[in-house]
């Protein structure tokens, strides 16, 4: 299990605090994009070729995606959000430049 993963059944096992069903679905794409995108990419060793810089860039590439193209607006926000992951993950790895 990812510490994606592991995040998540914690956050699904709160007291009364669980999310919504649409929430998970959502959380569970995001996870899933995260798995693609490090199969694509090559994982943490990639990852972490990267700059705090480079990691607004990509962001803001599928934003403009987003807004460019209505129709893959839902498309491009799973793949703002598991970037943030990643970039999350690469700060939490040390690799701030």
């Amino acid at each position: 299990m990812t510490k994606i993963e592991n995040l998540f059944d914690k956050a699904m096992s709160g007291k009364g605090h669980r999310p919504v069903t649409n929430q998970e679905k959502i959380i569970e794409e995001i996870l899933a994009e995260r798995e693609y995108q490090d199969h694509k990419w090559g994982g943490p060793e990639h990852d972490d070729t990267h700059s705090n810089h480079d990691w607004g860039v990509y962001i803001i590439k599928h934003l403009g995606k987003a807004f460019a193209k209505p129709l893959e607006f839902r498309t491009q926000m799973i793949k703002v959000a598991a970037l943030a992951v990643a970039a999350a993950e690469w700060h939490d790895r040390g690799q701030r430049k």
